[in-house]
Parts: C-alpha cells; structure tokens; sequence
C-alpha cells in the first residue's frame, strides 16, 4: 500500500475508480479556488476521508509537516513578489499583505489537497490505482512508469542508505568544503549507476516471464450502490463549494 490503513475500513469498501475520481475533482475544485471560506470548509471533510480510511493521524500530520516545510519559505518569501500594502519594509523590498493572504491561501490548498489524497487514494493498492488510471484514460506508459517508481522508490532508498553507512563507516563528515561537494557527487552517481543496473535486470527478468507491455490485474471492480451514494454526497458538497465560489456573497 502507498500508506499504511486499515484493509476494512469504509474507504477501501468503495470501487477505486469512485474514489479516484472524487479526489481529482476535490483537488481541483481546491486548486481553482480563490476565496478562504470554501477552503476552510472543505477542511473537515478531508480529515472525514482520513477518518475513514482509518489512518493514522501521527503518520498524516508527520506527512503534511513535511509539506509544510515547503510552505514556510512561500510564506517567507512569496509576498515580496507582490505588490500592495507593506507590512514589513526592507530598503527597495515590501513584504505585502495581500502576498501573505496569497500564500497562506497556496498552502491551505496544498494541505486540503493533501489530506484528501491521502484518505482517498493513500491506502489504495498500486495495482488498482494503475487499473483506475488506465479506466480514465491515462497512458499505459505513464501508468508503467507510476507503478514501477512505486515498487522500486524503497529499493533505490535503501540502495542510497547502504552507501551513505559504507562512507560513515569510512569516518566520512560532512563539511562546507570541496571534498565533501565532490563525495556526495559520487555518491549521487553510484546510485545512478546502480539504479540503471538493477533497470536492466529488472527488464531481463520480465522478458523472460513473457512481458509484452502489459500487466494483468486480477482485481475486478464492481460498481455498487455503496458507490453511487457516496459520489452522489461528496458531488454534493463539491457543488456546494463551487456556489459558495463564485455566487455567496
């Protein structure tokens, strides 16, 4: 699984195209917002999709920490970018209050959209995402590339955590120094190296099995009334946020 759930809970009981496609049009009516209320309301409901999906919540506010390490630099540097009333002035540079209310609004977007990934399609089986994908029309080669970064992310991880212990090992400390530059650039390219050895492994091996192109799943999806009803509830509340856009005052 890409993060760890619960295989009973209520969201792996609906068809994963449903739920695929619930959470493409929640990230983009998120994304296409432009006002704070829809954002704020939609908050709740994406942590109703991680209460179903029985997550952990220590393992989704440690996900959205490191997003929201990336947010700390919009929010310290994105208002200088745009123009309106100072609220900090540095020599020629303002930092501006509509920037701030920009960029806090970019990362209320980017932590809604996160939360409901999750909870929708974080504890979906690689297999069936990929089967999903390809139902909607994506291209079989993207969906080929998605599941094999999927199953060999770790690998590759855990190829870079052997070499980085085989230099501490070698008394290796990281300093702000040529040598230092010059070892992680090795380091960087031996994984590269191996990543493309274990490439051509992996490709032998398949072409030996038959591999053609195509990958076969033996999951069959079943559309029920279970899934009817709940994309009829979630279209509700996303047409609901869509009114509260563009027609509320």
């Amino acid at each position: 699984m890409l993060i760890e759930g619960n295989v009973h809970s209520f969201i792996n009981r609906i068809d994963p195209r449903v739920r695929l496609l619930i959470a493409l049009l929640y990230a983009f009516c998120i994304a296409f917002s432009t006002r704070f209320f829809p954002i704020v309301l939609a908050g709740p409901l994406s942590f109703v999709f991680v209460a179903l999906a029985r997550l952990s919540l220590k393992q989704t506010f440690r996900r959205l920490a490191e997003l929201n390490f990336f947010m700390i630099f919009l929010l310290l540097f994105f208002p200088f970018s745009v123009q309106g009333e100072a609220l900090v002035q540095w020599g020629s540079m303002a930092y501006s209050k509509e920037g701030l209310e920009k960029a806090v609004l970019i990362a209320l977007k980017a932590n809604t959209i996160m939360i409901t990934v999750s909870g929708l399609i974080g504890t979906m089986e690689p297999a069936a995402l990929g089967k999903s994908m390809q139902f909607f029309g994506v291209p079989k080669k993207f969906i080929h590339i998605f599941l094999f970064m999927v199953r060999y992310i770790d690998v590759v991880g855990d190829e870079f955590r052997r070499l980085r212990n085989a230099m501490k090992l070698r008394s290796f400390q990281a300093k702000c120094n040529l040598h230092t530059f010059r070892t992680y650039g090795n380091l960087i390219g031996m994984v590269l190296v191996r990543s493309l050895e274990r490439s051509e492994r992996i490709m032998a091996a398949m072409k030996c099995r038959g591999f053609h192109g195509r990958f076969y799943s033996l999951t069959n999806f079943h559309i029920r009334m279970l899934d009817f009803s709940f994309l009829f509830v979630c279209l509700c509340f996303l047409a609901s946020l869509t009114w509260l856009e563009f027609f509320s005052l």
